[in-house]
């Protein structure tokens, strides 16, 4: 492992900091004040050079309604995420641009000249949107766990990694260098805060791998080759971590096909290896742990206090479901969430 990273030049360093202070999170917020602002400056100056109120009007409607339109495919839970927001495929771009241009066609049966200059702008800041999305619309290359709790920052860190060896390839040394570092910073962060062992050292050899990989950008040709090769098995090693577990019982690294996964309640989980398992007194030990944490969670969620009693639960459980339905504004999660702690309850009095 190389220990001593060279320093980057003053440039890189500059434009990391500056691009990463004004680069903002497209989420969906910052969207629809895009197209607001945007439609202020482009009507007024459409106003300005051709004197006609009303195609300036139609204008800066359709420029809003663009962001409008892509607001329908985001989720509202998931809508401070750039990567939900941003999720315009081709498909979508041209949806949104027929739909956008609509006022604009209208408009032609009341006014038909330059019309197609509104409609090339709609089209075009459509367009933008639909660049801006292709680096989350591809598959993604590096590992994001399923049972993390930062699978967004896991999400995140493979998108900047990959950018990063985009521009590498394509030679754009400034921006590569910005993605690499941001890489690193957020790899860095999850190595810190995730609660799985495994992923945590995983983590740590792609945040080496980034960093290495930064450094090609203004290393001597006889220095990129060895850079490029540790950052290679940074990944490698990355992968070893990822194929292992840490057993909870006995806080061994085991590999996945000696471990088994328990999910609680809360969407936590234990892993447990197939050795510790073995032993009985383990298993029921560990299996009352599981149902004991399951009811406690279960009576938070339906906010129940024992003694429990069938006809307590159910009552409890219509209540909750009046507050979280689909139908009345909650979410399919914690609808889910608000069944699967109503059978557990069930479950645990009837087995009283």
């Amino acid at each position: 492992m190389i220990r001593n990273i060279p320093t980057p030049p003053l440039l890189f360093k500059s434009y990391y900091i500056i691009r990463d202070k004004l680069t903002p999170i497209q989420n969906i917020k910052y969207l629809i004040i895009e197209s607001i602002v945007l439609a202020i400056i482009i009507s007024s100056s459409l106003y300005y050079l051709l004197l006609d109120i009303n195609l300036s009007i139609i204008l800066g409607i359709s420029i809003i309604l663009v962001s409008l339109i892509n607001y329908i495919w985001v989720r509202p839970q998931s809508s401070d995420l750039e990567e939900s927001t941003l999720n315009v495929d081709f498909k979508k771009f041209i949806i949104i641009s027929c739909i956008s241009i609509s006022p604009i066609i209208l408009f032609y049966f009341y006014n038909s000249s330059n019309i197609y200059i509104a409609a090339i702008v709609v089209i075009a800041y459509t367009f933008t949107l639909y660049i801006r999305s292709k680096k989350y619309l591809s598959e993604r290359k590096f590992y994001i766990p399923k049972r993390s709790n930062l699978m967004h920052e896991w999400y995140q860190a493979s998108v900047y990694l990959e950018q990063g060896l985009y521009h590498l390839d394509k030679n754009n040394n400034l921006t590569s260098f910005y993605w690499f570092k941001k890489a690193n910073k957020q790899y860095k962060y999850i190595s810190n805060n995730d609660e799985q062992e495994s992923f945590r050292y995983g983590a740590k050899e792609l945040a080496n791998a980034a960093l290495l990989f930064s450094t090609l950008v203004y290393v001597s040709k006889l220095d990129y080759k060895m850079y490029y090769e540790e950052a290679s098995k940074s990944i490698k090693k990355s992968k070893q971590h990822f194929s292992t577990r840490f057993c909870d019982i006995c806080e061994k690294r085991k590999k996945l096909d000696d471990v088994k996964v328990y999910i609680l309640n809360d969407d936590t989980h234990v892993i447990y290896c197939n050795y510790c398992m073995s032993k009985n007194k383990h298993q029921k030990e560990m299996e009352n742990k599981i149902l004991k944490k399951d009811v406690k969670n279960a009576c938070s969620i339906l906010q129940i206090s024992k003694p429990l009693t069938e006809k307590k639960i159910k009552r409890a459980h219509r209540d909750k479901v009046k507050k979280v339905h689909p139908d009345v504004g909650g979410s399919d999660k914690e609808f889910k969430k608000v069944e699967e702690s109503k059978d557990i309850l069930l479950s645990h009095v009837k087995n009283k």
